[in-house]
């Protein structure tokens, strides 16, 4: 009995000692003083770079910026890098049945003939827009489009255009989930109204927010403690904060170099303009003829001027010659030229601009030679280079797709609600979603690493084939497949075991050819001895 008392308690004590160990420790535990001065260390502090503005402010930069055709040729390249096309249609978008529809259910098969017979009118329906729509999405971070259907029919329309611009649009969310829309629209009187839209008739492309916006918002004095909460449909109502744009991180940059740009134009203005500064001697004329002399001499100048400007404006032809009469006394009133006093010496640098138009095309992950800049160095959907090999657009290419996909989704769901009347869940979609994008940074990538794991089974299998004709022991081929090819124990004991097999089918074989018994394995016949 007191052998069992003692594995009894050793027992329990390992369990209580392993309780101590793997306990959760407790918020109560945490010293209160350091709550005291949580709120005074956590947070950042306001810089002149992270000044908050208010909404309207941050998208009517991102629209300034999208107007410049550096950015404009930027953007829509990372959405055609995102997308891609076929290259004879220009279609992009594919929808497919959901691989889970390839049995051969009742279910499965209706489900299937629907997304088949369906999929060639949305295709074409989302290929008409989709571009807008991303390119919408990159620069303010959201985009919108309106949806109409009809019951029996599905969706028949879709608006993505100036009515439904990001900045006259006001999402809201409630724990970052949509639920409607605010859109500001205006009469022929210049009435402005707002339109409330739900999520049946609008999507909306929503980029991640990875890099949050300084910005003004009432969601702080509204809701103080939005994370409280454990409830989620206790959590309030909010309108979506500004965030995802491709451009917020390049306004900076952006800006300088439209500076830069400016200072570039008025000094070309300003070199372009000749002054010519003149002396003239006055000292024996009387003072009344001084005043007559130099207003004569400033009305001869200003109207040769004039004359110089309308012959530009197509009057007088401008080699006429234009001729003013300076009366002189002796040789005190000679006019004498000075010259121009401000001809630039030095040329004008254009280093200054490319560097901040580096830094711009830089957080846009391109090659600056393929928005304009084919002087720089090589490259372009031609031949490749950076378009085809920077991580950079590959990594936008990525998010493109997956948040232009979320509204697509919707928009399928909506025309097949409307279409059939049934509701398919997110998580049993009958269809998915393909992009042709052979011309993609994304596929280009994906067919490297398709070819260079085609490359590495040919030399794997290779490697085998003469490990093969070694025939040596188990414990030999486990050595070169792990010490050599650097496999994984599991994955070297099942290759040597199918190379085991195959040896011994050949040996049976060819044991079958020459009417000979089947040899017997050298773990059987040990097997056997030892019986």
């Amino acid at each position: 009995m007191s052998r069992v008392g003692n594995f009894l308690s050793n027992i329990f004590a390992e369990g209580r000692i392993e309780q101590k160990i793997n306990s959760q420790p407790k918020l109560s535990e945490i010293n209160q003083t350091y709550e005291n001065f949580a709120p005074y260390s956590l947070g950042t502090y306001y810089h002149k770079d992270l000044q908050r503005r208010d909404r309207k402010t941050i998208y009517t930069s991102y629209k300034r910026m999208q107007q410049d055709p550096t950015i404009d040729a930027a953007l829509n390249l990372l959405v055609t890098a995102a997308l891609g096309g076929h290259e004879t249609r220009g279609e992009v978008v594919f929808i497919k049945p959901a691989d889970h529809l390839r049995n051969d259910g009742s279910r499965a098969k209706e489900l299937r003939k629907l997304v088949e017979k369906e999929s060639k009118y949305l295709q074409n329906l989302i290929n008409n827009f989709i571009f807008a729509l991303a390119r919408n999405g990159i620069t303010y971070g959201d985009s919108y489009a309106r949806i109409y259907g009809t019951r029996g029919f599905g969706v028949t329309h879709v608006i993505c255009d100036e009515y439904v611009e990001p900045p006259c649009i006001q999402a809201y969310e409630r724990a970052g989930k949509t639920v409607g829309f605010h859109l500001l629209e205006q009469n022929e009187f210049e009435n402005k109204g707002i339109t409330k839209l739900t999520t049946a008739q609008m999507i909306r492309m929503k980029m991640q927010r990875i890099v949050p916006v300084p910005q003004y918002s009432l969601n702080q004095v509204l809701h103080g403690r939005m994370l409280q909460t454990n409830e989620i449909d206790q959590i309030p109502i909010i309108p979506s904060p500004v965030g995802g744009s491709f451009l917020q991180n390049v306004e900076n940059a952006w800006e300088q170099m439209q500076l830069m740009f400016a200072a570039l134009n008025s000094q070309q203005i300003a070199d372009s303009v000749k002054s010519m500064f003149m002396t003239i001697d006055v000292s024996n004329m009387p003072p009344e003829n001084r005043k007559i002399y130099k207003e004569s001499l400033i009305k001869a100048i200003l109207t040769h001027h004039e004359k110089t400007k309308d012959a530009l404006k197509g009057g007088d032809p401008i080699w006429g010659i234009n001729t003013v009469v300076l009366p002189q006394w002796g040789e005190k009133q000679v006019v004498n030229p000075l010259g121009d006093i401000a001809q630039r010496t030095a040329p004008l640098s254009m280093e200054l601009v490319m560097t901040h138009m580096r830094r711009a095309m830089g957080s846009l992950g391109l090659d600056i030679s393929l928005v304009g800049w084919a002087d720089m160095l090589a490259g372009g959907l031609g031949d490749g280079a950076a378009f085809h090999t920077s991580a950079q657009v590959m990594q936008r290419s990525a998010l493109i797709r997956q948040a232009i996909t979320e509204p697509l989704i919707d928009l399928i769901l909506l025309h097949f609600a409307y279409k059939t009347g049934k509701i398919f869940e997110r998580s049993d979609l009958p269809f998915k979603i393909e992009f042709y994008s052979d011309i993609s940074a994304a596929a280009t990538e994906a067919l490297d690493n398709k070819n260079t794991r085609s490359n590495t089974l040919i030399l794997t299998t290779q490697s085998l084939m003469a490990l093969k004709e070694l025939k040596l022991d188990d414990q030999s081929n486990r050595i070169l497949l792990t010490e050599f090819l650097g496999l994984d124990d599991d994955q070297a004991e099942t290759i040597g075991g199918g190379l085991k097999q195959s040896i011994a089918e050949e040996k049976a074989a060819q044991s079958a050819e020459n009417g000979l018994p089947p040899p017997v394995d050298e773990g059987e016949e040990n097997l056997e001895d030892d019986e």
